[in-house]
């Protein structure tokens, strides 16, 4: 039954009544503890009792968006979306508390250093009585105790992706997908946006190190959000402006094959606003079907195809990189870039017309990405270490490892002798076991590969997690050499005795490979 619905609650002390629509007539909870709803639509109106059956409505958050005031809490507040939400609520003057099962120390400090409540573990103690709704990290079951304490009390609860929808809803919202790119994508756009007073809310997979955050709220009319197509998550979002990227076998826990993915792509386009505008980069042939869908779409390309916005890069080395960015054939600006890898350029050509739909001129784009400072873990560079340059990325997919490994290689390399060092922690075993030598191929591009145990993230895989690495280690071509190592604390001691002076290390991967950068320098100074 689809109709326009009014919901009033009354919580106990707490007044005025906060009217809010849904979209859609679902079974509404108002058993006891004082509270009381009544649930009006065309030809029905009744007080209601206890409710046996409550659903979660894709909506009941979405009061939350246009208050000043509001106390939320976040379960799972570790992870990079959710940081980004607490930001952004923290900026508008929420009360935010979080819980995780094991929250990073410096992920710690910053959340507490913009005023976020960190609880380490989950309790039901940790829902005070007076929270306004519970956020939660899609990763995080309905079992979770929050969760289920949060239920007992009536709270309005949603997932992280739900919350991104409300905010695409209410602004204007360019989202950024891909399997490649989205984070610096979506980075570089937020700060152009937030250079011209545009920006209303961001939403960023990484962190943006001008900021030293993932997520802020601002004055303007344009919401950026890093949109993720695992399980399809970005479904939950109605952009202006639908960003792809490109579309490769990846999540192989989520999408049956390329075709299911591409699939899913296509349910994204379908949620642009019939106003608005699709951007594909249309350099694998995966996404040029989608280009030719309905609606308004213009195709990108950074290797020379045929296409409406293309990028040329004119020049790459270790300061950044610069290219020509031309729309129709016609010379629209001149990029520089001042981050590492030439890859870059399909991003900053993504961005770039992103923001002149949204209405940026050439010449503010271009100054904004001059100045643009790079992300965390996106060939994030640490201070050198014993005459060894030290490097990190988030790397784990057979094509971004290649092309992160050979900006090294080509940018970073002093000479042919320099040799690259690669610490590679595979990510999941549904996506390891299908592209295994696909990454023996890609890692063979350092002079040495070392390979990890597979993080077995959202997976029950720790009895295949050594002989997955184990195996890919022995087919890692020649004349790279390769090795498995057991365990980040083994890879420490490794690092501490093999290494030379002008060395290059670099380590890749999704999970916690990124710990080591920290650890090395304090246990051996």
């Amino acid at each position: 039954m689809k109709s326009s619905v009014e919901l009033v609650v009354h919580r106990r002390g707490r007044s005025p009544e906060e009217p809010f629509p849904f979209a859609d007539a679902y079974c509404i909870v108002v058993a006891g503890g004082g509270k009381t709803c009544r649930v009006r639509w065309p030809g029905f109106c009744k007080d209601s009792g206890p409710c046996p059956s409550r659903k979660p409505r894709l909506s009941e958050c979405d009061f939350l968006l246009n208050r000043s005031a509001a106390a939320v809490h976040l379960v799972g507040c570790g992870g990079a979306g959710m940081r980004a939400l607490a930001e952004y609520a923290r900026d508008l003057g929420w009360q935010v508390s979080g819980s995780d099962a094991a929250v990073n120390g410096r992920v710690r400090g910053r959340l507490e250093q913009c005023g976020v409540t960190v609880h380490e573990g989950h309790s039901s103690e940790h829902i005070s009585p007076g929270l306004d709704a519970l956020l939660y990290s899609p990763a995080v079951p309905g079992s979770n105790v929050e969760r289920r304490a949060a239920r007992e009390r009536n709270l309005a609860e949603a997932s992280y992706p739900q919350f991104l929808g409300a905010v695409s809803r209410e602004r204007q919202a360019i989202a950024v997908a891909g399997t490649h790119g989205k984070s610096t994508t979506t980075a570089l756009i937020a700060e152009a946006l937030s250079d011209a007073g545009k920006v209303s809310a961001v939403f960023c997979g990484a962190e943006i190190l001008s900021r030293e955050r993932h997520g802020w709220a601002g004055p303007g009319n344009w919401a950026v959000i890093e949109a993720c197509e695992y399980r399809r998550h970005f479904l939950d979002l109605s952009p202006e402006i639908g960003v792809i990227l490109g579309i490769e076998p990846d999540h192989f826990d989520c999408f049956s094959d390329l075709d299911d993915a591409i699939g899913a792509y296509s349910q994204f386009l379908a949620r642009i606003r019939p106003t608005g505008l699709a951007l594909i980069n249309v350099d694998q042939d995966s996404s040029q079907g989608l280009a030719r869908g309905g609606g308004r779409i213009e195709t990108l390309s950074a290797i020379g195809a045929a296409a409406d916005w293309s990028a040329v890069v004119t020049r790459h080395s270790a300061a950044g990189v610069e290219m020509n960015i031309s729309f129709h054939g016609e010379l629209e600006a001149r990029i520089s870039l001042p981050i590492l890898g030439s890859h870059h350029s399909a991003n900053a050509l993504a961005a770039f017309a992103a923001l002149r739909a949204a209405g940026l001129s050439s010449s503010a784009i271009a100054d904004s990405f001059a100045r643009f400072s790079g992300l965390g873990r996106r060939l994030e560079r640490h201070s050198d270490w014993r005459g060894v340059i030290r490097l990190d990325d988030y790397a784990h997919h057979p094509t971004a490892v290649r092309a992160v490994l050979e900006a090294i290689r080509n940018d970073v390399a002093v000479s042919s002798e320099t040799r690259i060092v690669c610490l590679f922690q595979p990510h999941q075993v549904s996506r390891t076991r299908p592209l295994l030598d696909d990454f023996a191929a890609a890692v063979s591009v350092a002079d040495e590969a070392w390979i990890l145990p597979v993080y077995a993230a959202r997976e029950d895989g720790a009895g295949v997690a050594n002989e997955l690495s184990r195996e890919m280690s022995r087919r890692v071509p020649r004349p790279c050499r390769s090795a498995f190592i057991p365990s980040l604390d083994h890879a420490l001691t490794t690092l501490e005795t093999a290494l030379r002076p002008g060395d290059i290390v670099v380590t890749l991967g999704a999970g916690d490979i990124d710990c080591l950068h920290y650890d090395l320098p304090r246990r051996f100074p």
